[in-house]
């Protein structure tokens, strides 16, 4: 009952972090079809470097506008407080749990990303580079014209 009022309360909301979703979607399409047509011409093309900070203000950004990710959490979370204890240690321990959770396995999968990369062609990353734009942007504009059900 709770969660269905908050989703009816903030549909409209939800609304607005679709469209702007849908946005970043296709902003990301052009950059890579953009990246795809430069490795194409120049095999010597290396992509502009974004500062540490950048990959974190863009990764904080899409977690915190993924409505998903905030419903899971406020439907999985309180399963396991108990209501006879103060709340704030409980759901700062499960926090805690969940974020070391996601950096080891960010992790293996950065690795694991980061060697099999070495081993591609640099032909075949500008056609990942154009596969994975047009995919972004198809994303994108499946997700603008979706409706609520």
């Amino acid at each position: 009952i709770g969660m269905s009022s908050i989703m009816v309360f903030m549909s409209d909301w939800f609304d607005i972090i679709r469209w702007v979703g849908a946005v970043y979607l296709i902003v990301l399409g052009s950059r890579q079809i953009w990246q795809y047509f430069h490795r194409r011409n120049d095999p010597e093309y290396v992509p502009p470097q974004v500062s540490a900070g950048g990959c974190y203000a863009q990764g904080l950004l899409v977690a915190m506008s993924n409505p998903k990710v905030l419903l899971f959490l406020g439907a999985f979370f309180p399963q396991f407080i108990n209501a006879n204890a103060d709340p704030v240690p409980q759901l700062a321990l499960l926090a805690v749990t969940f974020v070391v959770t996601l950096l080891a396995v960010d992790a293996v999968y950065t690795y694991l990303i980061g060697r099999a990369r070495r081993s591609i062609d640099i032909s075949r990353l500008a056609f990942m580079d154009g596969v994975a734009g047009v995919l972004l942007m198809a994303g994108g504009v499946i997700l603008a014209t979706a409706r609520r059900p």
